[in-house]
């Protein structure tokens, strides 16, 4: 698993190739997304953007405001 904090949520990857974003006290799920691979890292920057590396080599960028993934190989 794979967690950080972006503008007072909790990010976290799971073993079922998905990225969950919570609430800072994990109280509600915000947001769930499946990628096509498992995660091995994940950047935040900008407050509102997610860049997930994947174990298969997958890049995909999540802006967390927009609800809106990209996948770029």
């Amino acid at each position: 698993m794979t967690f950080c904090k972006i503008k007072g949520k909790c990010v976290a990857t799971a073993s079922e190739k998905s990225i969950k974003i919570w609430t800072e006290d994990f109280s509600d799920l915000l947001l769930e997304v499946s990628i096509d691979s498992h995660c091995t890292e994940l950047v935040t920057y900008n407050n509102d953007n997610l860049v997930i590396g994947c174990i298969n080599g997958t890049i995909c960028h999540l802006n967390t405001s927009e609800r809106k993934i990209e996948i770029s190989c």
